[in-house]
């Protein structure tokens, strides 16, 4: 309960905290390990911060939509948003509290609710599953697909994730939730899920277990990637060690096969991006803006990149949701405010995520509604989920 309280602080330090809140009970299921990482510490590359252009002015404010509290969902937590073809809706999935048993869930859950392109609420919400309200969790919208990834251990102290998949359209599992165990210093802390080169890539941060390595300043300074099949069937693992880098990051492979992996320094640092070949050939690494961080969403439209990350250049007070552009080669176009709050506001925005779809942009994100929410318990805490659209004005859309 005590990483809980941490996680929800409004100090970005504690917002960010990871392997939050205490283990609940899982199923006892077989166990798949990774082996050890073959790769080796590269030479770490030059890093050079772009320089931002003149702001463009490429968005305007739609709508804001507050996904919770709504009937038994009393809170919002790790906030994942997508469009869904075969409802032509978007579904917002989330962590959450219930006021009250539903179903076999008791106290906590994850859970979906559906809403127009407008973001007004279809009336469609339920259960996904009763993993939720403790540890963190991960979640992917892919056409009619929902993954999801929930850190999860075992009596035994061994750590890793239940990982299940859905069909989006029914909410009725395709791959039933099974545990993936980590091994050694990998952690399953906020695990983040893409797809990249037709696979699902889950991954979190991995501990180096020297204290004063010269190449590793912090606690953990890489981070590990499990490869699966769409069907979630392991086929093995990559460790990204070409610079000091860690997790809460997203993923986006453009046409010409390139993979964007967006990440940054540290969790109150600089966000960077890391550019690979399809067979994840390191090609280079840029720092794209300063204090700037945990940037967990990302979509490309054939000539920007769209990012959502963490404002934190005041990180001891507070930090603001923000919504980036970048054209190809990663230079800043925009940036904008999605949260504007100041420290006497006691809001606490962190986690923010984007879709895509029909020259919108629609940004998810969670937010502690008290500055006291450290000192909360589990159930006491006021976490809250959001979303805000944003129209991208014709002149500056490819295809207006």
């Amino acid at each position: 309960m005590e990483n809980l309280r941490k996680t929800l602080g409004v100090s970005a330090l504690v917002v960010f905290s990871v392997g939050c809140g205490l283990l609940t009970a899982t199923p006892a299921l077989p166990t798949v390990t990774a082996p050890p990482p073959s790769e080796t510490p590269a030479p770490r590359p030059s890093v050079t911060p772009s320089q931002p252009a003149a702001r463009q002015g490429l968005f305007d404010l739609f709508q804001t939509a507050k996904v919770t509290p709504a009937g038994n969902f009393r809170t919002g937590i790790f906030v994942r948003i997508g469009y869904v073809p075969g409802r032509d809706a978007m579904v917002v999935a989330f962590d959450t509290m219930l006021n009250g048993p539903e179903g076999d869930c008791g106290a906590r859950g994850y859970a979906y609710r559906e809403f127009n392109l407008d973001m007004a609420a279809t009336g469609e919400q339920g259960l996904i599953n009763c993993y939720g309200g403790a540890m963190d969790t991960g979640g992917l919208f892919v056409g009619d697909d929902f993954y999801f990834a929930y850190q999860s251990g075992k009596p035994d102290g061994t750590m890793g994730w239940m990982l299940a998949k859905y069909d989006a359209v029914a909410w009725r599992p395709v791959v039933p939730p099974a545990y993936f165990g980590l091994e050694g210093l990998r952690d399953p802390g906020d695990p983040m899920i893409a797809e990249v080169n037709g696979r699902i890539d889950i991954s979190s941060k991995i501990r180096t277990g020297v204290e004063g390595d010269p190449d590793c300043p912090y606690v953990a300074c890489w981070t590990h990637h499990q490869i699966f099949t769409t069907d979630l069937e392991w086929v093995g693992e990559r460790i990204l060690k070409e610079t000091i880098h860690v997790n809460l990051t997203s993923l986006v492979q453009t046409p010409d096969g390139t993979i964007h992996f967006l990440t940054a320094t540290n969790l109150f640092g600089d966000m960077l991006v890391l550019q690979y070949k399809p067979d994840w050939t390191f090609v280079d690494a840029k720092t794209v803006k300063l204090r700037s961080a945990t940037p967990e969403g990302v979509a490309f439209d054939g000539r920007r990149f769209y990012v959502a990350y963490t404002d934190v250049t005041l990180v001891e007070k507070l930090q603001n949701v923000h919504l980036a552009v970048f054209d190809t080669d990663w230079n800043l176009i925009d940036d904008i405010a999605v949260t504007s709050f100041v420290p006497e506001d006691r809001k606490a925005p962190a986690r923010p995520s984007l879709a895509m779809h029909n020259n919108r942009i629609y940004v998810c994100y969670d937010q502690a509604e008290q500055s006291d929410v450290k000192t909360a318990t589990t159930e006491e805490a006021d976490v809250q989920a959001y979303v805000k659209v944003y129209n991208i004005r014709p002149e500056s859309n490819p295809s207006g």
